[in-house]
C-alpha cells in the first residue's frame, strides 16, 4: 500500500484542537465513547466488522484445535480476536468479484475456486480445469487483486511471539496450532524478529519474489514489551517498520510465577513485591508505555479491551491498514496471577475500564504535518459526575484476590490511595482530551496517555 503525504481533510471533520504535545498539534475526536471506524490517515473507513460484538462462538477458528492455557485466560480470546481482524484478503476478493459481476457469489463458495484465485503465482492447468476458470478470468482476478493491495486490504500474516503464556500454550515444540507462519522469538527481542521478518518480506515482494504483501504481527506480554524487549521495541517503532506490536497485558510475569513487572498496579499483590507487615505490595505505578511509543511518533497506537470484540477488531484493522508502525496493548485478565474465577475474565475486564483502571482509546500520528488525532472509545464510568453512575475502584479490585489485603480493616487506606490515584491518573487523561477542566483535576504531574 503507498503511504499517504497528506491527510483527508474531510474525515478529521469531527476533531477538534485541544492543546499540543511534543511540538504537534492535538485534536480529540468530538463523538467520544463510539465505534471509530473512520482513520484520518487513511481516509476512509476500515472495513465493516462480520462478527457480532459478543459472540465469540464466531470468532472460534481462526486458530487451528489444540490450544492448551489456565481455564478462563483471556489471552488465547486476544489470539483469536487479532487473529479474526486480520482475515481480510479472502473475503473482500469474493466481495469485489461480485460486485463486479466477473462471478457468481455461488461459484466463490466453491474451495477449489478460491484455491486459484487466491495462488500468486500462475496457477496449474488441472487446478484451472477443476475450477472450471479460464485465463481470461485469472487475469482479470488478478487485476483486482493488485487494487486491493494498493487500497490495504489484501494481505497474508505472518505471526510472532515472544516467548511467554503466548508460546508455551499455543506453539510448545514441536507442536504449533497458528494456522499462518509463526516464529518464536526469545524473550527480550520481539521487536528485532518483527523488524527482521519486515525487512525480509519487503525486499522479497520489491524483487517480486512475494506478490502478495505480508504484515508482521508480533506479540508478546507485559514482560516482553513494558520490560525487558522494550529496548528492540523502540528501534522497531523508530525506524517505523510496517508492522503490528501487540502487548496481551496481564500486567505480571504470569508464565513464570508471576513477578511484579512495571505494568502491575500500584498496591497488587506478586510474589516479588509481596504484601508483608510494613510494604503492602507493589508501590509504583504502572509504566505508560503508549506515551512511550506515542513519543516515536508512530502512525498508530491504541488500547483495547477483549470483552469488546467489534472495537478491538476495527483497531486491529486500523493498524493493519494504516502503513508503518503500529502498537496495540491489549488487557488479559489472568486467572491464576490475578485469583479469580475463571468465569469472571471478560466481566472484569470490562469493569476495568469502566472504573478507569484501563483506558480504551486510539491515536493517530500524521508526523509530516506534526498532526495527532485522539479517540476516547469508552469512556469510564467514572467520568460521570453523579454518584449513581459512578464505578468505584473497589469494584473492580474486590473480585481480585491479589487485591484482597485491601479489604481488611487494616487496609481501607490503601483501598483510598487506589481510588486516589486512579481518579488522578484519568483527570489528567482527560484534561489532555480537553474532556476535564484543569480544576477537576487532582494536583500530580500531567501525563498525556496514561494507561
Amino acid at each position: 500500500m503507498t503511504p499517504r503525504s497528506t491527510v483527508d481533510s474531510a474525515k478529521a471533520g469531527n476533531y477538534v484542537r485541544v492543546g499540543s504535545y511534543l511540538d504537534m498539534q492535538v485534536f480529540r475526536n468530538q463523538r467520544i465513547g463510539t465505534y471509530n471506524r473512520e482513520s484520518v490517515l487513511l481516509g476512509c473507513e476500515v472495513p465493516e466488522i462480520d462478527t457480532k460484538a459478543a459472540d465469540y462462538r464466531e470468532l472460534r477458528g481462526s486458530l487451528a484445535p489444540g490450544l492448551s492455557t489456565c481455564t478462563g485466560c483471556a489471552a488465547p480470546v486476544v489470539f483469536n480476536l487479532v487473529a479474526k481482524a486480520g482475515q481480510m484478503r479472502a473475503a473482500f476478493l469474493k466481495k469485489a468479484l461480485h460486485q463486479e459481476g466477473i462471478m457468481a457469489a455461488a461459484e466463490l463458495e466453491r474451495p477449489e475456486v478460491m484455491k486459484v484465485l487466491l495462488n500468486d503465482g500462475r496457477p496449474a492447468p488441472h487446478d484451472l480445469a477443476r475450477a472450471g476458470l479460464t485465463p481470461a478470468i485469472v487475469k482479470r482476478v488478478a487485476s483486482v487483486r493488485e487494487r486491493l493491495i494498493e487500497e490495504g486490504v489484501y494481505f497474508k500474516m505472518v505471526f510472532a511471539g515472544a516467548t511467554g503464556c503466548m508460546t508455551v500454550t499455543t506453539a510448545s515444540y514441536p507442536n504449533n496450532i497458528w494456522r499462518f507462519p509463526y516464529f518464536h522469538s526469545a524473550f527480550e527481542n520481539i521487536g528485532a524478529v518483527v523488524a527482521g521478518l519486515e525487512s525480509g518480506a519487503r525486499a522479497l515482494q520489491r524483487t517480486r519474489r512475494l506478490r502478495t504483501p505480508h504484515k508482521v504481527i508480533g506479540f508478546a506480554g507485559d514482560g516482553g514489551s513494558f520490560d525487558i524487549g522494550l529496548q528492540a521495541l523502540s528501534g522497531l517503532w523508530e525506524r517505523n517498520q510496517d508492522s503490528l506490536v501487540v502487548t496481551y497485558d496481564n500486567e505480571a510475569y504470569m508464565n513464570t510465577g508471576k513477578q511484579r513487572c512495571s505494568s502491575t498496579p500500584w498496591g497488587a499483590n506478586t510474589t516479588t513485591a509481596p504484601v508483608g507487615s510494613m510494604v503492602k505490595g507493589k508501590q509504583t505505578n504502572a509504566k505508560d508505555i503508549i506515551s512511550i511509543a506515542l513519543a516515536h511518533n508512530i502512525p498508530y497506537v491504541a488500547t483495547a479491551s477483549p470483552d469488546d470484540a467489534e472495537d478491538l477488531i476495527i483497531k486491529v484493522r486500523k493498524a493493519l491498514m494504516i502503513p508503518g508502525a503500529a502498537y496495540m496493548r491489549i488487557l488479559a485478565p489472568c486467572p491464576p496471577g490475578w485469583s479469580f474465577e475463571a468465569r469472571h475474565a471478560i466481566a472484569l475486564s470490562r469493569q476495568a475500564v469502566d472504573t478507569a483502571a484501563f483506558y480504551s482509546f486510539e491515536v493517530e500520528t500524521d508526523a509530516r504535518n506534526r498532526r495527532r488525532y485522539f479517540t476516547i472509545n469508552n469512556v469510564p464510568r467514572i467520568f460521570f459526575d453523579d454518584e449513581s453512575g459512578r464505578a468505584e475502584i473497589g469494584a473492580y479490585a474486590s473480585e481480585q484476590g491479589r487485591f484482597t489485603h485491601m479489604f481488611r480493616d487494616s487496609g481501607q487506606h490503601l483501598l483510598q490511595e487506589f481510588q486516589g490515584r486512579t481518579d488522578s491518573g484519568w483527570h489528567n487523561f482527560a484534561q489532555f482530551f480537553g474532556l476535564a477542566t484543569p480544576e477537576a483535576a487532582e494536583p500530580t504531574s500531567a501525563s498525556p496517555a496514561r494507561e
